[in-house]
């Protein structure tokens, strides 16, 4: 099997088999799993670079692809509340009655005082229009970013 119908049974550009084949690539789950599939018992990649699956992978271990992005800045979910009522017209108090919490429930979260739980988040996406699962991902990162600034804060092993 030549590179090229290799990158047509695999539905890669050949440049990607090219690079696969040439040791360069790193090799996700997807290409190792398509690769089994399109070469079978490895006779043809072992033609293509001179050896067999098993030892391609030996040198081009399957490595999980992570995404390590990490936010520039964090902020809590309250000032999104703020910003949100104001552009609606809204008080905090309007907020807090129609969601049916106390108005020192709110402000707490406006403060950044108290954390959005998951049931507040679907009372905000049903007053305010916004998805619950912004608001849990908006918190979670809010406070994983406070954790951080506490532990930076006290230092290692205090």
């Amino acid at each position: 099997m030549t590179s090229s119908e290799l990158a047509d049974l695999m539905g890669y550009p050949l440049w990607a088999i090219q690079t696969i084949i040439s040791s360069e690539a790193i090799i996700t789950p997807k290409t190792a799993t398509l690769l089994e599939q399109a070469l079978g018992n490895s006779a043809d990649l072992r033609n293509m670079r001179g050896y067999g699956y098993d030892e391609f992978l030996a040198v081009n271990p399957i490595r999980p692809v992570r995404n390590e992005w990490q936010p520039d800045f964090v902020f809590s979910p309250g000032e999104t509340v703020v910003e949100t009522l104001e552009a609606k017209g809204m008080t905090p108090a309007e907020l807090a009655e129609q969601m049916g919490y106390p108005l020192n429930t709110v402000n707490e979260i406006i403060a950044g005082d108290a954390a959005v739980t998951p049931e507040m988040a679907i009372r905000l996406e049903q007053e305010l229009g916004i998805s619950a699962s912004f608001w849990n991902s908006l918190e979670r990162l809010y406070r994983e970013w406070l954790a951080k600034k506490q532990i930076a804060a006290v230092g290692v092993g205090a």
